[in-house]
C-alpha cells in the first residue's frame, strides 16, 4: 500500500497564513507526523551474524574452551519480528495519509471559510497603509532609506501582509480546485475574486454576462491587495465553488437558463440528425 498524503502544502502555509485549521484536521495530521517520524530499530545484516558464529567457534577453538554444540539463531526470530513491524508501520502511514486525504476534501469548504476571515483582514491593514504605497511606482530601496519613517513602515507592512495574501490565494486555489469544482468559473472567473462581480460585468439584452469578465484588477500580491482594499464595497471574498456558482446563478439566472435551453436543443437537433 503506497497511499500518500497529497495536502502536506495546506499545513506549510497555515503558520504564514495564521490561520487555525480544524480540530479533527490537525489531530488526524498530527497522528500522521508520529507515524512518520516512527523509526525501527536497524535491521540485522544475516551475514554478519553468520560471520559471528563462526567467528566464536574459531574462538573457542583457539582458546581450548568448549566448542558450542548449536548455533545460537535467536537473531532470525527477531529479524521476522522486525519485518512484520516493518509492514505494519508502512500500512497504518499509508492508512492514516488516506483517512486524512478523505478529511482534507470533505472539509474542504470549512477551511475555505477559515480563509475569508484572514483575508478581510488582510484588506483591512492593507487599507490603513495604502495611503503610502503607490503600485504603479514601487519604491527602489535607496528612497525607502531616505523615506520618513511613516512610509518605511507601511513598506514593510505592505510586503509583509503581501507575502501573506500570497499563501492564501495559493492556498486558496488549492482547495477551490478540488472536487467537486465549480460549474461557473470558466464563464464568469471575476466571482472568484469580489461577491459583486456584476457591478463591474453587466449583462446583454440576452442575460449574459459582458465586459470585463476576469476583472480588471492587478495580478501581482501587493497591488491587488491595494486594489481589493480600494474596492471593499465590491466584497472581497474566497468562495466555495458552490458559493461561486451560486453568486453567478442568482446575477445571471436568466442567460444560464437561455444557453441551457441552448444546449438541450442542439443536442436534441442533433440527435434527430444522426
Amino acid at each position: 500500500m503506497t497511499t500518500r498524503f497529497r495536502y502536506s502544502w495546506l499545513f506549510d502555509a497555515a503558520p504564514l497564513i495564521d490561520v487555525g485549521l480544524p480540530g479533527d484536521v490537525t489531530a488526524e495530521h498530527a497522528a500522521l507526523l508520529r507515524l512518520q517520524a516512527h523509526t525501527l530499530a536497524p535491521a540485522r545484516d544475516p551475514a554478519a551474524e553468520e560471520r559471528a558464529a563462526v567467528d566464536r567457534l574459531l574462538a573457542a577453538a583457539r582458546s581450548g574452551d568448549d566448542l558450542p554444540g548449536r548455533v545460537d539463531e535467536s537473531w532470525r526470530d527477531d529479524q521476522r519480528d522486525r519485518d512484520a513491524a516493518a509492514a505494519a508501520l508502512a500500512q497504518a502511514r499509508a492508512e492514516q495519509a488516506g483517512r486524512l486525504n478523505d478529511l482534507v476534501l470533505d472539509r474542504r469548504d470549512t477551511l475555505i471559510g477559515a480563509l475569508n476571515p484572514v483575508l478581510a483582514e488582510l484588506v483591512d491593514a492593507t487599507a490603513e497603509v495604502a495611503p503610502h504605497l503607490d503600485p504603479a511606482q514601487p519604491m527602489r530601496p535607496v528612497d525607502v532609506a531616505r523615506a520618513s519613517n511613516t512610509v518605511r513602515k507601511s513598506v514593510v507592512k505592505g510586503e509583509e501582509l503581501a507575502a501573506r495574501f500570497g499563501a492564501v490565494r495559493d492556498t486558496w486555489g488549492r482547495l477551490f480546485g478540488l472536487p467537486p469544482t465549480a460549474k461557473q468559473q470558466a464563464h464568469v472567473p471575476a466571482f472568484a475574486v469580489v461577491r459583486r462581480a456584476d457591478r463591474l460585468i453587466g449583462q446583454d439584452r440576452h442575460g449574459r454576462p459582458v465586459g470585463r469578465w476576469t476583472g480588471p484588477w492587478p495580478a501581482d500580491n501587493l497591488p491587488r491587495l491595494l486594489w481589493l482594499a480600494a474596492h471593499r464595497d465590491l466584497e472581497p471574498w474566497l468562495p466555495t465553488p458552490n458559493q461561486l456558482d451560486d453568486a453567478v446563478r442568482e446575477v445571471y439566472a436568466e442567460g444560464i437558463a437561455n444557453a441551457e435551453r441552448a444546449r438541450a436543443t442542439r443536442a436534441a437537433v442533433g440527435a434527430w440528425a444522426g
